[in-house]
């Protein structure tokens, strides 16, 4: 499993931050180090999330949830999944308007990592 790092993270916020014209930035540090730490959890000697779909998505999840950044968060958080995906090996197919249609629909739902790895598992060419 290839790990994110903080700065990739950060890259990939104040990029899309920047796009929309929104402030870009860490609002909260330790959130954004927790995110990053949670696709290894383990309880009680048993991976929290076995595969690198549940991986990528409990990353987003955490990320969307715990809002580490002053803006963007949701399309930050999809797109370092994605990019873990990437660094993984797997070839993703997607645009821009699919990337924000997901954002719209986790917006109307309760987001869960479930939702989020079938996502990603669905652009895998």
């Amino acid at each position: 499993m290839s790990r994110l790092t903080a700065k990739e993270v950060l890259l990939i916020n104040y990029t899309l931050a920047k796009k929309q014209n929104l402030p870009q930035g860490v609002a909260n540090l330790n959130k954004l180090n927790v995110a990053l730490l949670r696709p290894e959890s383990i309880f009680n000697g048993v991976e929290l999330y076995p595969d690198i779909f549940l991986k990528a998505a409990a990353l987003a999840e955490f990320i969307i949830k715990g809002l580490p950044f002053k803006a963007a968060n949701t399309a930050t958080a999809l797109a370092s999944g994605l990019l873990m995906l990437k660094k993984d090996g797997y070839a993703i197919s997607i645009g821009e308007k699919e990337i924000f249609a997901f954002e719209q629909c986790l917006q109307n739902e309760t987001v869960n990592v479930k939702i989020i790895a079938d996502w990603f598992k669905n652009l895998v060419l």
